[in-house]
């Protein structure tokens, strides 16, 4: 083996190496780790390589000569190697002193911003921010959120929600799987919401349930398929849906000290029972609605005064698989109220804030519990609804009313005028004979 061939062919390599990733990567990136092991690689070949020609070429000459040789190749080397690796040696030695004030070494994972796009919508100007995010994308055209901000400017700052499903369907056959519900249910909206096609957007939201069966997006679309609009109300321009716009009711201002607060005023919308009867149909169709399942439970336990079964429903949201923390505490913390209507209601729920504080510790619904159970039997009292004293009628300004306005001071303090109302000649209450003549003046005056 030639040692000059053997050389000339690694130092080719390395700068054939040099050159592919100077051309193809982008500017101000840094060098690659594999880049700088090919040229320590390189560096330690020619120290090898320049050994054995020294030896070769100093054959002949004293020892000296060849050992200085050496040692000037190895110094060139071992600088050079010393150049290429002194950053990452020092860094590691200083690291545990440098990482809190610099954050550490860690690379910053490329990403896109779009901060431009958002800007010119807020100026009005959705040409601009369309531009900026698409050349956003042309640098991430992966990107999820460019995607959909993109399909989002054309449907509402432009107006065109044709081109925005066209925008979010060419980008769902490119997606990854794991942003892909959230691309089908921006279509769903676009072509529910948008388009008035709800057959489509319909099939759009049974996609997500039968590719992802479990998962948050699946809940999220059966939910929206329980509350999914019929296709007479989109005809009929409702934006309602099937549901009935509410009516208000004008009432009293000034209720004053009342037991029901004006409730008798309001007109009842439907029967409590046939308002059962259709959730439970509802509840038949789609089980694993949680809004129409609460729904049930409160006028279970309010107008039906069931709270048994109210309980029921309201432990079956609770145990439901994905029900969410928000939605648990929320759940647990309704049940409590329910047990507190009740007069021996305070022990049962006491049971129930310890389940927020045991299944979900040092949570904001934990330390809210926390708080109720310190104040339980005064919450007791303020739930449980206690009769209004009637007040009867009587004159605004009463006074110090009797028969005689004037005959409880007049008779007492001399020296008054007459009193008006009194008759000319009182009764004598003394004994008198009449026509007598008095002992003394007229207490009266």
């Amino acid at each position: 083996m030639n040692p000059l061939l053997i050389t000339l062919a690694v130092i080719l390599a390395t700068v054939i190496a040099w050159t592919v990733w100077t051309v193809q990567s982008p500017s101000g990136e840094s060098r690659p780790l594999w880049l700088d092991l090919t040229i320590s690689g390189c560096i330690l070949t020619i120290l090898w390589g320049g050994t054995r020609l020294a030896k070769a070429f100093t054959d002949g000459a004293t020892g000296g000569i060849a050992q200085l040789l050496g040692m000037g190749i190895f110094m060139l080397g071992f600088l050079a190697l010393f150049t290429l690796w002194h950053k990452p040696i020092f860094a590691f030695i200083a690291s545990p002193i440098t990482d809190p004030f610099t954050g550490g070494s860690e690379k910053v994972e490329p990403k896109p911003f779009y901060s431009h796009a958002l800007a010119h919508r807020r100026n009005h100007n959705p040409q601009a921010a369309l531009d900026a995010v698409d050349a956003e994308l042309a640098r991430f055209p992966n990107d999820v959120e460019g995607w959909l901000l993109k399909a989002e400017i054309q449907a509402k700052d432009m107006q065109d929600p044709h081109a925005a499903l066209a925008t979010v369907r060419t980008f769902i056959p490119l997606t990854a799987p794991i942003d892909l519900p959230e691309a089908l249910l921006r279509e769903a909206d676009l072509l529910l919401f948008e388009l008035r096609q709800p057959d489509d957007a319909r099939q759009s939201l049974q996609r997500i349930i039968a590719e992802f069966n479990g998962s948050g997006a699946a809940q999220l679309a059966q939910q929206r398929l329980a509350h999914f609009p019929s296709d007479s109300a989109w005809i009929d321009g409702n934006p309602l849906g099937d549901r009935e716009s509410l009516v208000v009711v004008r009432h009293e201002e000034r209720l004053g000290l009342t037991e029901d607060l004006g409730a008798s005023r309001v007109a009842s919308t439907s029967d409590p029972e046939e308002e059962r009867i259709r959730l439970v149909c509802e509840l038949a169709e789609f089980p694993d609605d949680p809004i129409r399942r609460e729904r049930l439970a409160r006028l279970l336990a309010s107008e039906l005064n069931r709270p048994d079964l109210a309980h029921e429903e309201l432990e079956r949201l609770i145990r439901a698989p994905k029900a969410g923390e928000r939605n648990v505490v929320r759940w647990l913390n309704l049940a409590a109220d329910i047990h507190l209507k009740s007069p021996e209601g305070v022990p049962a729920a006491r049971l129930t804030l310890e389940r927020i504080i045991e299944q979900f510790p040092g949570s904001a619904g934990a330390i809210q519990a926390s708080q109720r159970l310190a104040t339980l039997s005064l919450g007791s009292r303020a739930i449980r609804s206690e009769p209004t004293l009637r007040m009867g009628t009587y004159e605004a300004k009463p006074g110090l009313q009797t028969e005689r306005r004037f005959s409880a001071t007049r008779a007492n303090l001399p020296g008054l005028y007459r009193d008006p109302d009194a008759p000319l000649d009182p009764p004598d209450i003394t004994g008198a004979e009449p026509g007598g003549a008095k002992d003394g003046p007229d207490a009266r005056g």
